[in-house]
């Protein structure tokens, strides 16, 4: 199903009116404490992996793979894997090589793996992929602000030196935003988007634009950048 994304942007840049905008801090997530623990606590579910493990042996405590790799109790593995990836926020296939190259072992590494980068907003919203339908069409989105459709529209004439209107509009609801702007760039885009969409509404899947991929490619960058991902 087709949304009308682009032209409910279009009609509400031409009718919304000039407002100021309210800016909000965005609160970035701690990575948290890089060291391991002295004394682990491996549960009952962690020895039984670790008997089915060839060659394993104990030490001060950890007990170590064939190839002398510190076995991790399996919910540390998964906190130092979002550990990993909150910091470098590395896709799931660099990742798993890194965790693979490390000098741990980790149950259930690639599967775990896969679970936190797909789960992770930050990176739903920077890898933005191409729409595969046709130029000019958006599709609807499957609930409430989980599509966002973005629309820059020079305001003639300009006020107070805003030339622009920025308008987000989710195809799922037909809700509107609109801020007026100085300047048409990907950078005040992902300024609105850091400032209000994402503080009030949360990351979304997906961020389109009649202004094509390539704007919306340079948007996610520079959302990137601010966050330092």
């Amino acid at each position: 199903e087709t949304a009308r994304g682009n032209n409910m942007a279009n009609r509400a840049a031409k009718e919304a009116a000039l407002k100021g905008t309210p800016v909000l801090a965005v609160k970035l997530i701690d990575p948290g404490d890089p060291n391991l623990p002295e004394t682990p606590r491996y549960s009952l579910e962690d020895l039984q992996w670790i008997k089915r493990l060839p060659m394993t042996q104990c030490l001060k405590g950890w007990w170590r793979s064939s190839d002398n790799k510190i076995i991790l109790p399996e919910e540390m593995g998964i906190r130092v894997r979002s550990k990993i990836h909150r910091a470098s926020h590395m896709g799931q296939r660099r990742l798993q090589d890194l965790i693979r190259q490390s000098h741990i072992k980790i149950k259930d590494a690639n599967s775990k793996t896969e679970q936190i980068v797909s789960k992770c907003k930050a990176c739903r919203l920077t890898n933005t992929t191409q729409n595969p339908h046709n130029p000019g069409t958006r599709l609807r989105g499957r609930g409430p602000v989980a599509y966002w459709e973005t629309d820059l529209t020079e305001v003639k004439p300009g006020r107070y030196g805003y030339r622009y209107l920025l308008v987000f509009v989710d195809t799922f609801s037909g809700w509107t935003e609109a801020y007026p702007t100085e300047h048409e760039t990907a950078q005040v885009v992902a300024k609105k988007l850091l400032e209000d969409i994402l503080p009030r509404y949360g990351f979304p899947q997906m961020i389109g634009s009649d202004n094509g991929p390539a704007f919306v490619s340079k948007v996610s960058q520079s959302l990137a950048t601010t966050l330092g991902i």
